[in-house]
């Protein structure tokens, strides 16, 4: 294998992407954006004395809440681990792509232009009063958009594209909507942010995820020998 196959392999965008099969993923935090968005708000105080009360009244939800955010995202990307060391071990050429494309492009979209976008725009978290303060580099001012939403659609949406398994991708849904929820549940976040991550993110997805067997991974396949009758 030459170096320009092995880099194609591993940056290239997939040719055919399933885009209703992603969104069916996001379907259920889509849903419930769309209820804070139009019943609630989408920026701001209103938003805040909404989830603040209710934060403060249901202590344990709040909890659970403050778990997903802090463990969501290390849990799937414990799964890429898993995959990457069976894949070496077994040899299993496009699963150890699918998780080299997935560091490659979580690396890129979440360390470099993600934070661009956060600390460049400067926008307030809800408990931090207007106006922006772009370059501060301060994380009061780091709210558009929600780093936790775009990591989780990063990663679990190529792994229910990769799988296609039904329960795995229910269960992969859940946990961007709980996320993403949590996000303003504690607020951490404004209900725009997380509309910008599901954004972010879904451009990250499109770049990991989608058909593995394209020409060049065909290639890179072993071929049979050929017997000599």
């Amino acid at each position: 294998m030459n170096g320009f196959r092995f880099l194609y392999v591993l940056v290239a965008p997939r040719p055919r992407y399933p885009w209703l099969a992603h969104l069916l993923v996001l379907a259920p935090l889509l849903i419930a954006m769309t209820f804070i968005l139009f019943g609630v708000g989408w920026w701001g105080e209103p938003v805040r004395l909404f989830f603040a009360p209710m934060a403060t009244s249901y202590p344990r939800l709040t909890d659970v809440m403050r778990l997903l955010t802090h463990v969501g995202n290390p849990l799937v990307y414990a799964v890429y681990l898993f995959l990457f060391l069976r894949a070496l071990i077994q040899r299993r050429y496009q699963e150890l792509f699918f998780t080299l494309r997935c560091l490659l492009f979580s690396v890129l979209f979440l360390c470099v232009i993600m934070q661009i976008m956060k600390y460049g725009l400067g926008m307030p978290r809800p408990d931090v009063p207007w106006p922006p303060q772009p370059l501060a580099f301060v994380n009061a001012y780091a709210s558009f958009p929600s780093g936790h939403t775009t990591t989780v659609i990063a990663a679990a949406v190529p792994l229910a594209l990769w799988f296609r398994n039904r329960t795995l991708s229910c269960g992969l849904a859940l946990l961007i909507a709980l996320m993403g929820i949590s996000r303003v549940w504690l607020g951490q976040h404004h209900p725009v942010d997380i509309l910008g991550g599901m954004v972010l993110g879904s451009l990250a997805a499109r770049f990991i995820a989608g058909d593995p067997a394209t020409p060049a991974e065909k290639s890179m396949k072993k071929r049979p020998e050929r017997v000599n009758t």
